[in-house]
């Protein structure tokens, strides 16, 4: 995310070293009816802001990670750093986009390893929002790690978010009694109404996913909020530009972050040719999806959203 830029990149004085172990949660899904692991492809998938590793198995019917192993298909699904039962350190100097991408590499080195009992020779990142951009700034920075892309949810730096801020209603995390051990610096949302705006359309989904959400809100720090336009976060243009493996944008017609409310024209596909526009022709994919707003998961709809997304998986071999 970012927000006024130009004052941020004023404050910057310079860069320091982080170097610290932290414990990361992850859920490793692999297809209920086989005795051993057989594929060779794993999808790392990556939450957004306010969310955590749920957001691809939030309940039946709105799950990719089902989805997905019925498909065949194996998923890592995590918290990242700061979130849900991952470490939670210092949320100005330690959560930052950096930090975040490092962690992503090493869950890719993770699944290649053969560390979870079986080695993964292609691995594809999928990311909702703040999570693509991660997966953005992951490639940018380790050109090798994904052998394929599917960005959901955003466009770089978002138009749209100091409306969605001005929505959410911020508050400190440390206010709600179940987030009291968090330090000053980290924040939720405090609004239900607010939250609706910018992430769900408006008659497309059911209240209770709303209801569901807001009880379980997750946290999001002041570094992933302050995030200066040229942060290394955002990804190398030149870089993914350049990348030439399979790609699928996915966007909601109604998203409200990166559009305002309605996308006025084919959004995912004008990502798909200007972002990555030397991704694999014939193997990528752009789909602008009718009804829904930021949060495709939480919509009606989702199923659909999510059996594409599995059959285009399966359809890279």
């Amino acid at each position: 995310m970012t927000t006024d830029a130009n004052g941020l990149v004023s404050l910057i004085k310079g860069t320091k070293q982080l170097k610290k172990t932290f414990n990361i949660f992850i859920k490793y899904c692999v297809p209920a009816k086989e005795k051993k692991v057989t594929t060779n492809v794993i999808q790392i998938l990556t939450h957004g802001s306010t969310l955590n590793h749920t957001y691809w198995d939030f309940a039946p019917g709105y799950s990719y990670v089902d989805v997905a192993a019925a498909s065949g298909l194996a998923t890592l699904s995590y918290d990242r750093l700061g979130i849900g039962l991952s470490d939670h350190p210092n949320p100005l100097l330690e959560t930052q986009g950096q930090a975040q991408i490092e962690i992503y590499h090493g869950l890719v080195q993770l699944v290649r390893s053969g560390a979870l009992g079986h080695s993964f020779s292609k691995v594809i990142a999928v990311g909702h929002s703040y999570g693509s951009t991660l997966g953005d700034g992951t490639l940018s920075k380790y050109p090798n790690d994904f052998d394929a892309l599917i960005n959901t949810d955003y466009d770089g730096p978002l138009a749209w978010l100091k409306h969605t801020i001005f929505s959410l209603g911020l508050l400190k995390a440390n206010t709600l009694p179940r987030l009291a051990h968090l330090p000053d610096g980290y924040l939720v949302p405090g609004k239900k109404e607010g939250l609706q705006t910018p992430f769900l359309k408006y008659p497309n989904f059911d209240p209770s996913v709303l209801d569901s959400t807001f009880e379980t809100i997750q946290t999001f720090s002041l570094s992933e909020l302050l995030n200066p336009a040229n942060s290394t976060l955002w990804g190398n243009p030149v870089v993914l530009a350049a990348y030439t493996s399979p790609v699928m944008v996915v966007v909601g017609e109604h998203d409200f972050i990166l559009c305002g409310r309605d996308c006025p024209q084919d959004k995912a596909s004008q990502i798909l040719q200007t972002t990555y526009s030397s991704a694999d022709p014939r193997k990528s994919l752009s789909w602008l999806v009718s009804g829904s707003g930021h949060n495709i998961n939480g919509h009606r709809n989702a199923d659909q959203v999510f059996h594409k997304m599995a059959s285009w998986v399966n359809s890279l071999g």
